[in-house]
């Protein structure tokens, strides 16, 4: 593993447009400027000129990116891109020039963002800001975070609970108050001046839907909170007292109904042996 923010950086023209789409054409503009990884060498260690471009894991765009650095204007495009074997950050222009703001070299990452905080007295990271934050999808599941004011190693490197697969880190999102990491069994937020743990949900979907805004997080719960639910309903395993007046009106109901045709029944039965007899 290498920090290579120091290496010149790289600036891409923009080019003609296309038939393709333009997620299609920024993809391909930033593959001619990856570097190219030779292909592995056959049995007869005999080597080929044929090489191969270094593939795109995922990419995403960081908003309040403009927060980070005063050269970076409200309306610059600033897109993460991730490949198999590092990350880098570019500011794109409204002139179609694509400028390189960092890059990286760690394999195996999930997820990043861009932390940006407001200012607190407290701060002890204060002069190490702007922060990036790491997801690994191999390891201990973990979270390392990183200045981008130096080559220095991680600052902090945050350890999630659980172990194996299913606490492997899918994403990490952020804004100036918190830090979600969402894996296959629960999401988890952190505060963005010590980065301690806020709060912890395990009641949700292993697909981990969710969603966060400036103030507000989102999830997809699994469990019927009876006592949001405004109309009708029932259900027996839960307390009476969390139960919706309507539900228990209408639970009462066909309680009362199921005692009627029971007991007309039985009135029913003992008169046909009456007749009979």
């Amino acid at each position: 593993m290498s920090y290579v923010s120091s290496i010149e950086l790289r600036k891409v023209r923009p080019e003609a447009v296309n038939e393709k789409s333009v997620l299609e054409s920024v993809v391909d503009l930033f593959h001619d400027v990856v570097e190219k990884v030779p292909q592995a060498y056959s049995i007869s260690s005999r080597s080929t000129n044929n090489d191969q471009f270094e593939t795109i894991e995922w990419i995403r765009f960081l908003s309040n990116a403009h927060e980070w650095h005063s050269s970076i204007r409200i309306d610059t495009l600033v897109l993460l891109i991730a490949y198999k074997s590092g990350l880098s950050l570019w500011a794109i222009e409204n002139n179609g020039i694509a400028n390189e703001l960092f890059s990286i070299r760690e394999h195996n990452l999930s997820s990043a963002c861009l932390l940006i905080s407001n200012t607190y007295p407290d701060d002890s990271y204060f002069s190490q800001r702007p922060l990036f934050a790491f997801a690994k999808s191999v390891g201990p599941p973990s979270i390392q975070i990183r200045s981008l004011k130096n080559d220095q190693k991680p600052l902090k490197i945050i350890d999630l609970p659980g172990s194996g697969p299913q606490s492997e880190p899918l994403w990490i999102e952020s804004n100036k108050f918190v830090l979600i990491c969402a894996t296959h069994t629960y999401i988890i937020g952190y505060d963005l001046i010590k980065f301690d743990e806020k709060f912890f949900i395990s009641n949700c979907y292993s697909s981990i839907p969710y969603a966060l805004s400036t103030r507000w997080l989102a999830f997809v719960d699994y469990r019927l909170n009876l006592i949001h639910q405004s109309l009708g309903g029932i259900d027996g395993t839960i307390s009476e007292q969390y139960v919706s007046y309507t539900g228990a009106m209408l639970s009462a109901a066909k309680s009362l109904s199921k005692s009627v045709v029971k007991i007309g029944e039985s009135f029913l039965g003992y008169g046909n042996i009456g007749s009979q007899s």
